[in-house]
């Protein structure tokens, strides 16, 4: 990655002549080198930083026994990567449940014999550590939202399962603040509440949560309006639209987003909650408008219905109303007996409106999360049933998509993408 550092070129111009001929002598389009840093002129020289734009993870082996590598990369479009023997072996510090974000990486790990939240930057080849902190208060953490350009929330659940705790990240100093959401009880019925996404709009912060029971019991869901920094409840709205579906975890995969106007979208997938009769229930993108503090009743989406009848597992806001999904095509999926069957869609969350269907490869992994976006930019990592397993670049205008950097090295699973730059 490439920065650019400032020197100043001050010239005393002591005679006519003596000004002319320094002026004649410099060139105006020198490039500096790396070997040869030393400004000649009024331009500012490039110096590497020895960042990578882009990271990818991979994984050897099964759960328990796995181990976790991350390589990085200049550039998504062309090239090749290759694992073999190669990457930053990341297991002991960190896994892909991680929050990247303008370089670094914010890892909160809540194992009993670890404790700690760090961040971490990827330089020179290296998953290296910066800054590190102890960190207990939470145990299981299931959602991450910013809440601005410095100020990373954790949120999750207590060790009883009843309460929802936050945690609150400085992410310059990782100076924490704790607390508990001072949300309604556990009502009579159910036994938990599960927290969902949590997002910062329209000047306050709002989480979506519902409360659950033994044999898949569910409530509807609710969504809690809160000011911020004070974090105290203003409101609590619960949608009578009845089972809509549970939040993608979006520390491994992402699930909601908000658009320029700052209307707040989010995924919901029931995905394999058993009920009585075992219906597997639709995936539906649900919508907050902009200042409301309740679910847009005339909104709820069924994007399983749009695509095809498969789960929806991930939900990417773009920009300009277009935003990007994973699915698991249910057709590919009754079909084969391996796990390549994930697809990509492009959709326009205002329209409400299918743009198109990705021409990539079915894709290995509904839990990890193959797709980056950053400011339009838009990749796809597809890690394929035969032939290359490449990184692919989405022209969200049109749905056409760009084969680019290849991947490959023997690894078990494909784990995330991430644009750092």
């Amino acid at each position: 990655m490439k920065k650019i550092s400032t020197n100043s070129l001050l010239v005393a111009a002591l005679t006519f002549m003596l000004f002319c001929f320094a002026s004649c002598g410099s060139d105006d389009n020198e490039i500096i080198s790396d070997d040869d840093p030393i400004a000649k002129d009024d331009d500012d020289p490039i110096v590497d930083d020895m960042k990578s734009d882009y990271t990818l993870w991979m994984q050897l082996g099964n759960w328990p026994n796995t181990t976790q590598y991350v390589i990085g990369t200049d550039d998504l479009t062309t090239g090749s990567v290759d694992f073999d023997g190669k990457g930053s072996e990341v297991t002991s510090v960190a896994d892909y449940g991680i929050v990247a974000k303008d370089g670094y990486f914010y890892y909160p790990s809540t194992s009993s014999d670890f404790g700690k939240l760090s961040k971490f930057e990827f330089k020179d080849g290296l998953f290296e550590l910066v800054n590190e902190v102890p960190y207990t208060y939470q145990t299981s953490i299931g959602h991450k939202g910013w809440i601005n350009d410095n100020t990373l929330a954790f949120i999750g659940g207590n060790g009883d399962g009843d309460k929802i705790l936050y945690s609150l990240v400085d992410t310059e100093t990782l100076t924490l603040t704790n607390g508990e959401f001072d949300l309604p009880a556990v009502p009579d019925g159910y036994e938990y509440i599960e927290e969902g996404y949590i997002t910062y709009a329209a000047g306050r912060i709002l989480l979506e949560f519902r409360y659950s029971g033994d044999q898949g019991i569910v409530s509807e869901n609710h969504i809690a309006e809160i000011n911020y920094p004070a974090m105290e409840i203003l409101n609590v709205f619960a949608d009578n639209r009845g089972h809509i579906g549970r939040f993608s975890s979006d520390m491994w995969r992402n699930g909601s987003g908000i658009d320029e106007n700052e209307n707040v979208y989010s995924l919901h997938f029931a995905g394999w909650y058993e009920f009585n009769d075992n219906v597997t229930y639709p995936s539906h993108l649900l919508k907050v408008k902009s200042g409301e503090n309740e679910f847009d009743q005339s909104y709820a989406w069924d994007l399983s219905a749009e695509l095809g009848g498969g789960i929806v597992n991930s939900f990417f806001y773009v920009e300009n109303g277009v935003a990007i999904v994973k699915y698991e095509d249910a057709t590919e999926k009754a079909a084969i007996d391996d796990d390549y069957y994930q697809q990509f869609a492009l959709i326009n969350v205002e329209t409400q409106t299918l743009i198109k269907k990705l021409d990539i490869p079915f894709t290995k992994g509904n839990t990890v999360e193959h797709i980056a976006v950053n400011d339009g930019e838009v990749f796809v990592a597809a890690e394929v049933r035969d032939g290359a397993d490449l990184v692919y670049e989405v022209d969200t205008s049109t749905g056409e998509v760009t084969a680019g950097l290849e991947f490959s090295g023997g690894y078990s699973y494909f784990l995330r993408l991430d644009i750092l730059k």
